[in-house]
């Protein structure tokens, strides 16, 4: 299926010039803002149609929302002074619009990416890059673990994801809203601080396998793109990085019992032992490829005959269940979100699953071809869900890429 020409459509719909560059707005119908995480897959599908435009888009993301410390806002509004009454971070944003919470690294992974396969290495964006891997490593790992917390559920990719129900009161949008809200009120008066946070009581202290397995994509990949330039003392220590966060996700994260990992409630002290997709991502990682666990990971949940979370259609976010027919919130039920399509295809190539990887790309493109681009469709009846991100479909692009790179 030739997607080019209708993903270029798409994204120039979704162009907007602002804060010195140009990006991509990934929902029309919400309150207008540049998302760094959604930026990054933007840039991710837009390499292989335009890859200057890539590069525009990545470095828009660390001038618009990279803060003095390195680490990256988790959005910035386009309008700052227009009130949002349905955005939880209104009352904590700076004068310049930036979220206080950060981003998954998913921006710094792309930056490697475009300088591993592109034609010209992108040494300002590998920069940037990696002053957002050393402040995660610097801000939130507290003093007794190798893994980085979040401290709200927007720091997470999957932000409504089941593995938070004990943390977060409510899933109906209007009071997770509020709850949202709160939590960050809370997590801002403890300075957005692993230790002041775990002190203090604040009730979202959280490893996340999604933003972990994340924290280490971007660690390894970061780590090969400088060493290509021959920077192997900062290549070095991310690697060192790197290698310990991959031992404390088998240490910490990993379910023996469900072969996936899962998430730890540190305030709590207590494991989240939840089966979703967010505990795929780390099975991309090449070290716990080779480590053996993510093997594993791979084996149970990422075949379509025997797979709990690969329904008819498309991976969902959670496991089969004959008694669920929810499609109202994008990480439960049986909706099948684009973006976990692309996840699901990245661990699968990773593996050299090449035939799984090639049929959930032509699974994708199959809705798109029938219905056109959409956030979420459902798993099994393949219908569009109303909504939502239509740009995440673009990453059937990077989907075809990984194939063809095999």
């Amino acid at each position: 299926m030739k997607l080019a020409e209708p993903c270029g459509e798409l994204f120039a719909e979704h162009q907007r010039d602002a804060f010195g560059g140009t990006f991509h707005l990934s929902d029309l119908a919400a309150s207008p803002r540049l998302s760094s995480w959604w930026s990054a897959h933007h840039a991710l599908c837009i390499r292989h149609l335009d890859e200057a435009a890539a590069v525009e888009e990545l470095r828009t993301v660390y001038s618009a929302c990279q803060l003095e410390d390195g680490s990256v806002a988790s959005d910035r509004l386009l309008e700052p002074d227009l009130p949002d009454t349905r955005d939880p971070l209104a009352r904590v944003r700076d004068s310049a619009g930036r979220s206080p919470l950060i981003a998954p690294p998913l921006a710094a992974y792309v930056a490697a990416r475009l300088s591993i396969d592109g034609s010209d290495a992108q040494r300002d964006l590998l920069d940037c890059a990696t002053r957002q891997l050393d402040a995660i490593w610097a801000t939130r790992l507290p003093p007794d673990t190798a893994l980085p917390v979040i401290l709200h559920p927007l720091e997470s990719p999957t932000p409504t994801s089941p593995l938070f129900d004990s943390l977060v009161e409510s899933t109906e949008p209007d009071e997770w809203i509020a709850e949202a809200a709160n939590l960050v009120r809370s997590a801002v008066a403890c300075r957005l601080d692993p230790e002041r946070a775990l002190r203090a009581g604040h009730s979202f202290v959280v490893e996340d396998p999604a933003f972990c397995g994340w924290f280490l994509l971007a660690l390894e990949e970061v780590a090969s793109a400088l060493a290509l330039l021959d920077d192997a003392s900062v290549a070095g220590k991310l690697r060192f990085r790197a290698e310990m966060i991959a031992e404390a996700l088998v240490a910490r994260l990993w379910s023996e019992d469900d072969e996936i990992f899962i998430g730890f409630d540190r305030q709590r002290s207590t494991r989240v032992a939840r089966v979703t997709a967010a505990g795929l991502i780390p099975g991309a990682s090449r070290m716990l490829l080779a480590e053996g666990t993510a093997k594993r990971t791979v084996e149970r949940y990422m075949r379509t005959a025997a797979s709990l979370l690969w329904h008819d259609n498309a991976i969902a976010f959670n496991p089969r269940d004959p008694d669920s027919d929810s499609a109202n919130e994008i990480w439960r039920g049986k909706t099948a979100p684009a973006v976990l399509q692309y996840w699901g295809h990245l661990v699968l190539t990773r593996a050299s699953r090449t035939a799984d990887a090639r049929a959930l790309r032509e699974q994708l493109e199959s809705r798109i071809d029938r219905h056109g681009f959409a956030e979420s469709y459902h798993a099994e009846s393949g219908e569009p869900l109303p909504g939502g991100n239509a740009t995440s479909g673009a990453l059937v692009l990077e989907m075809q890429h990984q194939e063809a790179s095999q």
